[in-house]
């Protein structure tokens, strides 16, 4: 399982950090599949002292103590590589502690297992030394890497401040899994939120005037976490925005990460919200399967999202591709409904010239490397409640598309993945002649296409 976390690096001098350095990591069942190390070339004037080095990240397993294989592994890497930035996926609750606890030569690596984490830092530190680095992995940044003194993200009753500066999270979770839009996924962190300070929606308000005194005008929440179905409920959120409209804050922008299902749900809402505020939205697009949609009573998939997307242009809301994120037990007509629906939008969103450059592909994306007999760890999504169950055809074409999507130059930030370039060439090439013969407004009709058949055939797939 693949789950993106962000890089939030917040104390390299106060420069913004560029979007080349956004990449897939996250964390790993250690029995699925062995440790992936994932290259970024990355080389820019703004920390010419790194200039040139290679930054990895290493995806760790989340549930065991397999401290051993990380050691071993991060020992054969440090004596070939620089700078090292390791991110794993941070829990919820204890991360004032931690924050407040950081020194400037520290790299905080969090994650399910503390300890055996704290060892690896140690034997970095040790072996590499860390000088001038804090970095933060997991937080829920999408779409833009962030710097506290320029772009705040927030949320209308939570947040937690570090020594170095603002530290900003969603409450009980860090949003990063797909899955967390169907409320079905680390139910057990939401419980957590009330370790963190609660705050009054005119504390949030003043946030966000000092900062637009400032000149920074740009402002980005969490989208669960303010708005809710019941209309009633969304007080303190119309508040925020009546606030800032009475204020003459304007040219203010409220910066949504949302799912469409959410999108869809909240339409009165947004609305609503629209009228008084600038508004801008980073869509996760889920395509689930059927047996989650009907477990959490969702619309399809395609519908969802094309009702988010007909919404956004009928009200001239700018918004942009957050993440695409596919089921693994979804069916081949929900894999071609992904391909059209790529190549239905690619040229739809507004705040990347590139159309997807900061699509990322979300957790339990590498499916053809589980066994067949894996069941899920979660326990809402254990194998006996899908009637769905994953196939040798969909778990390898989803390692494909995964291959295919990553190297796609014009669609992603520079990612360097470790396969050969005449094979990725290869896929480019099979996911293009899918495009040209996938009609976008044919749906309902991929299962019947012989030729989309045939070039699936080309790769057993």
């Amino acid at each position: 399982m693949i789950n993106n976390s962000y890089i939030n690096i917040f104390h390299i001098s106060g420069d913004t950090i560029p979007y080349e350095l956004l990449f897939l990591t996250g964390h790993l069942d250690y029995h699925e599949i062995q440790y992936k190390i994932y290259e970024i070339n990355w080389k820019d004037p703004v920390l010419p002292e790194v200039q040139g080095e290679n930054f990895i990240s290493i995806i760790f397993a989340s549930k065991y103590d397999e401290k051993f294989i990380i050691l071993n592994r991060l020992r054969a890497f440090l004596e070939d590589f620089g700078k090292v930035i390791i991110i794993g996926w941070l829990a919820s609750y204890k991360r004032d502690e931690l924050v407040d606890g950081l020194s400037e030569n520290e790299i905080l690596i969090y994650g399910d297992y503390q300890k055996t984490l704290s060892e690896l830092l140690k034997t970095l530190i040790a072996a590499n030394g860390a000088d001038g680095w804090l970095v933060f992995g997991g937080s829920p940044i999408r779409g833009e890497l962030w710097n506290p003194d320029e772009y705040l993200m927030t949320e209308c009753d939570s947040y937690i401040k570090g020594k170095t500066g603002y530290v900003l999270y969603s409450t009980g979770c860090n949003r990063i899994c797909a899955y967390c839009s169907c409320g079905a996924n680390y139910k057990s962190v939401y419980n957590e939120a009330d370790l963190i300070r609660k705050r009054k929606t005119v504390d949030v308000f003043n946030d966000i005037e000092r900062l637009y005194k400032k000149d920074i005008k740009r402002i980005r929440l969490v989208a669960e976490q303010v708005l809710h179905e019941d209309f009633e409920k969304n007080h303190d959120f119309f508040q925020l925005c009546e606030m800032l409209n009475s204020s003459g804050l304007s040219d203010i922008r409220l910066e949504f990460t949302t799912s469409t299902f959410d999108v869809v749900q909240n339409i009165g809402i947004l609305e609503r919200a629209a009228k008084k505020v600038n508004l801008a939205l980073y869509l996760n697009i889920d395509f689930v399967s059927q047996d989650v949609l009907d477990k959490f009573k969702l619309p399809s998939s395609l519908s969802s999202h094309r009702e988010a997307l007909k919404f956004c242009s009928k009200e001239k809301i700018p918004f942009n591709i957050n993440y695409i994120f596919y089921h693994p037990w979804l069916n081949e007509k929900g894999i071609n409904d992904l391909i059209g629906f790529l190549k239905e939008t690619s040229g739809y969103f507004s705040h990347n010239p590139t159309p997807f450059g900061y699509l990322v592909i979300t957790q339990m994306l590498l499916t053809s490397f589980r066994p067949s007999s894996y069941e899920p760890s979660d326990p809402v999504l254990k194998a006996e409640e899908l009637t769905v169950t994953p196939t040798p055809k969909v778990s390898n074409f989803s390692n494909i598309l995964f291959k295919v999507l990553s190297e796609h130059k014009e669609w992603f930030a520079p990612i360097v993945i470790s396969y050969e370039k005449e094979e990725v060439s290869r896929f480019i090439d099979i996911l293009e002649r899918l495009f040209q013969i996938i009609p976008s407004h044919q749906m309902d009709e991929y299962e019947e296409n012989d030729a989309v058949s045939s070039i699936l055939g080309e790769f057993d797939v």
